[in-house]
């Protein structure tokens, strides 16, 4: 009876070892990153990744201009907030959007999209999941190695969401 408890025992270890080896996590590439902020009464949430420059050409080689980005890396990057916001003049429902934008040299765009469960661009693009979409000049920064959105000009009654 002895031998047959160490033979249990060994094959119990054996699967624990098994299995613990397989939960073994690494880092991403673009790693996760999630911003909070109060603005008045609203509170604004950005949950993103972040793709790193690497050395790479990004807007007009990697992302290409003209074309639709994720804006970010992996799942979309989604943006939330609690209470109606207003951007360029136009209204936009308080919920949960997913980003997407159209770089170019002198104008982006941003689109605020209603459908966040994608992984990257949607495959079929419904316009009538377009809840907004804005134009915004986009300036000349210093060098920036990965994306990272931040609120800056915090009021009581706005700020500015900056994507570097």
């Amino acid at each position: 009876m002895k031998k047959l408890s160490t033979l249990v025992l060994a094959i119990c270890l054996t699967a624990i070892t098994i299995n613990t080896q397989a939960q073994i996590v690494t880092p991403q590439q673009s790693p996760k990153s999630t911003l909070t902020q109060k603005v008045g009464l609203t509170d604004f949430t950005v949950i993103y990744s972040r793709p790193g420059v690497k050395g790479r050409v990004i807007f007009g080689d990697l992302v290409p201009f003209g074309q639709t980005w994720r804006t970010g890396a992996n799942e979309s990057t989604k943006f939330s907030f609690t209470e109606d916001i207003i951007l360029d003049g136009k209204t936009l429902k308080a919920g949960d959007y997913a980003i997407y934008t159209v770089p170019n040299k002198d104008i982006w765009d941003f689109i605020f999209y209603k459908n966040t469960t994608h992984w990257g661009n949607p495959e079929v693009w419904k316009e009538e999941d377009v809840a907004l979409r804005v134009k915004i000049k986009p300036a000349t920064i210093s060098k920036v190695e990965t994306l990272t959105f931040d609120f800056a000009n915090v009021t009581n009654n706005g700020a500015d969401l900056v994507l570097s």
